[in-house]
């Protein structure tokens, strides 16, 4: 698979996985200003900013966390914006970084999640 159809695949999978541990999906790939939130979701009355990463499982980083600080802070940015824009206050949003870790040979995915990131 070519990188952008792994990370396509991903975010679905990801969708999937929140719907069913009760999100409500508000949307998906939100650019604000040039920058992308991958998905923003509801639960509990707050709003959730994921961020997805999806590997393939041979795939080795030396960091837990495959973001770097100037993506962090672009994120930030960006929900930031979409929450100024919405008018959501700073208090109800959380920043979360999932995790898929696809395994082909046996055909499922692993995820993990990274709550609060910034």
């Amino acid at each position: 698979m070519h990188n952008l159809q792994i990370g396509k695949f991903g975010e679905k999978l990801a969708c999937n996985y929140l719907q069913g541990n009760g999100y409500q999906i508000i949307n998906r790939n939100q650019k604000i200003k040039r920058l992308e939130l991958d998905i923003i979701a509801t639960k509990n009355n707050l709003i959730y900013f994921f961020e997805i990463k999806t590997r393939i499982k041979n795939y080795e980083s030396k960091r837990e966390i495959p973001l770097s600080q100037r993506q962090i802070k672009n994120l930030k940015k960006a929900a930031l914006a979409y929450a100024a824009i919405h008018q959501i206050k700073i208090e109800l949003i959380c920043f979360n970084l999932m995790i898929i870790l696809l395994d082909n040979q046996q055909n499922k995915a692993n995820i993990k999640i990274y709550k609060n990131i910034f």
